[in-house]
């Protein structure tokens, strides 16, 4: 396992080109300073937490947002 570059920098690349049960070991057996380190390095679009499912109780067509009440609630809090 090598989690250290040359320079002594965590590998975030080699970290996340691992199989997913590998990379979460290998996450979990960081220190708080190399988690820290970890998250610092990810790219902006990549979350800091990962997807999970979620279940809904409405039907399908309840799902979604009403965008002009969003909106407006947005507009609202800038205020």
């Amino acid at each position: 396992m090598t989690l250290l570059k040359e320079d002594g920098s965590l590998d975030v690349e080699w970290i996340n080109r691992l199989p997913l049960e590998e990379h979460f070991k290998v996450v979990e057996s960081l220190t708080e300073k190399q988690f820290k380190e970890y998250l610092s390095k990810k790219t902006i679009n990549e979350s800091v937490n990962y997807p999970h499912k979620t279940y809904v109780d409405k039907p399908m067509e309840a799902w979604g947002v009403d965008a002009l009440e969003f909106i407006k609630k947005m507009r609202n809090s800038l205020k």
